[in-house]
């Protein structure tokens, strides 16, 4: 069963261990960048479980009014499978709005994120995301 919950501070090691394994990262995640941007309340994060095992995570932040979709990523043996776990992820981010502008104190009409390689652009333009070629992100309404 899938069950997608917001991250909290007894998460955060698990989720950052996921990251560094989903991008090939060989490393103990001990004081990260993203971690101590948690603790300080810059970032907020959406962790999916499917039957109780942590499989994907998103990162965000507010970035010039906008909603900066930092990092998702998901376990390495399930980035291309049919669970589908980053989309279900990323919708259910998108579909957050309320909270997260609660959680950051300002209300956002649009999010922005990165891709990285080519795929990841196609999967994020069927999700409604759209390229502004002048700096290198996407955009999308929410």
């Amino acid at each position: 069963m899938i069950e997608i919950r917001l991250l909290e501070q007894k998460d955060i090691y698990n989720a950052e261990k996921l990251r560094y394994q989903a991008f090939y990262i060989n490393e103990e995640p001990n004081d990260t960048y993203y971690q101590k941007k948690f603790e300080d309340g810059q970032e907020l994060g959406f962790l999916l479980y499917d039957d109780g095992k942590l499989m994907a995570g998103c990162y965000v932040s507010m970035l010039f009014g906008m909603l900066s979709i930092d990092y998702i990523f998901v376990d390495i043996a399930y980035q291309h499978s049919s669970k589908k776990y980053g989309y279900q992820l990323l919708q259910k981010v998108l579909k957050s709005k309320k909270l997260i502008e609660e959680y950051f104190g300002c209300e956002i009409s649009r999010c922005t994120l990165e891709y990285t390689s080519e795929s990841n652009k196609k999967f994020y333009e069927k999700m409604g995301f759209s390229e502004n070629t002048k700096i290198e992100r996407m955009y999308r309404r929410i």
